[in-house]
């Protein structure tokens, strides 16, 4: 016979969850939530009949424990990352850059972004998120003061306590006319009431760990950004992500893992944009940055390499009329057997050459 969890009240649920959420038992009760097997139907519309209107914070904790309260063998949640949405393919064939690849067109929206500034990203999202639970904490321990002990209410701590009503009116429990104290609420003395003085210590013990928490989150985002300033202050890294953005398609591809950098692409480009920014980076560099291809293509297009500058030989003409050759080496040809296969040719050799050792041999190189 398989056997069941038993069903936890709602109050149980809630301090489950989090100290901070039992302020919603009532309102959870009011509409007949009263255990787990009830709030498993809870949906989010309901909030709206709520007296105590949850914060943001406590709406999506609230909403994600519901979802995993219906679906109990799943392991996603409302708090799970959606699923990537897959981008159809184009088929035309690219070999620009160090590899050759099918191109995919880009993300809607897509900014690459380093591995440092994705660090830095998350840090300060997680610190974001743990604020706003710090805040509704604060929030919710302050409310428990002003109902178990409002400090707008004097007590004479001289007169007798009478241990029936709790109340400081010179009376003892024998000659007490009222009734019996139903919660520090009436008393104003929260350690008559040990259950609610449990609430308020975990409330206050919830409140001064999520302190701690986000104290060090703090400092480990405010440390990290420091050593990413001292250490990372080149031109490369404060230039590459904004130069990658310039042409998606030029520095990354598509790979089953999202994209790739290619590295000697935007290392090369880069060299070219810090020449001509003489290793300063630029005051506005997003608005520099939509002139970065227009520097690049300038750059290359004007650039010669060594051999093209230095022109012809000039003593080649003088030595070919005296029986030397100069030959062109093909790179395409598929081997070196000797034979003309694509076009090659052999070094033409004379009988002397036959007679060295095969080792020795020019006719082994193929030229025109």
């Amino acid at each position: 016979m398989e056997n069941k969890t038993p069903a936890k009240t709602v109050e149980s649920w809630l301090i489950g969850l989090d100290a901070s959420l039992s302020r919603y038992a009532n309102d959870f009760r009011s509409l007949d939530y009263c255990n787990t097997n009830t709030i498993k139907y809870f949906v989010a519309q309901e909030f709206e009949n709520f007296t105590i209107k949850p914060s943001n914070a406590h709406r999506r904790m609230l909403l994600n424990a519901v979802a995993k309260m219906q679906t109990p063998t799943s392991r996603l949640g409302l708090d799970s990352p959606m699923p990537r949405t897959l981008i159809p393919r184009r088929l035309d064939y690219s070999s620009d850059g160090d590899y050759g690849t099918t191109q995919i067109e880009s993300e809607p929206g897509f900014v690459y972004k380093s591995p440092v500034e994705l660090m830095l990203s998350e840090l300060e999202e997680n610190l974001d998120i743990a604020e706003v639970e710090l805040s509704s904490l604060n929030e919710y321990v302050d409310t428990l003061k002003m109902k178990y002990c409002d400090p707008n209410i004097l007590i004479d701590k001289t007169r007798t306590q009478c241990s029936k009503c709790h109340l400081r009116e010179g009376h003892n429990r024998n000659k007490c006319m009222n009734g019996v104290c139903e919660g520090p609420e009436s008393c104003n003395d929260l350690d008559k009431h040990p259950a609610e003085k449990k609430i308020m210590n975990e409330a206050v013990a919830s409140l001064r760990s999520k302190q701690k928490e986000v104290d060090s989150m703090r400092q480990e985002l405010s440390t990290r950004k420091k050593a990413v300033d001292e250490t990372q202050a080149s031109f490369k890294y404060k230039v590459q992500s904004a130069l990658i953005n310039t042409n998606l398609n030029k520095y990354t591809f598509e790979t089953g893992n999202g994209r790739a950098v290619r590295q000697t692409a935007v290392n090369n480009d880069l060299h070219i944009l810090e020449k001509h920014f003489k290793g300063k980076v630029p005051a506005n560099l997003h608005r520099e940055s939509k002139n970065f291809q227009q520097i690049i293509n300038a750059f290359n297009k004007n650039y010669l390499p060594t051999r093209a500058k230095s022109g012809p030989n000039p003593a080649r003409k003088n030595l070919e009329a005296r029986g030397v050759r100069f030959p062109n080496y093909h790179p395409y040809c598929a081997s070196a057997t000797g034979s003309d296969e694509q076009g090659c040719s052999t070094w033409s050799s004379s009988g002397a050459d036959h007679d060295l050792p095969p080792k020795k041999r020019r006719s082994g190189l193929f030229f025109e």
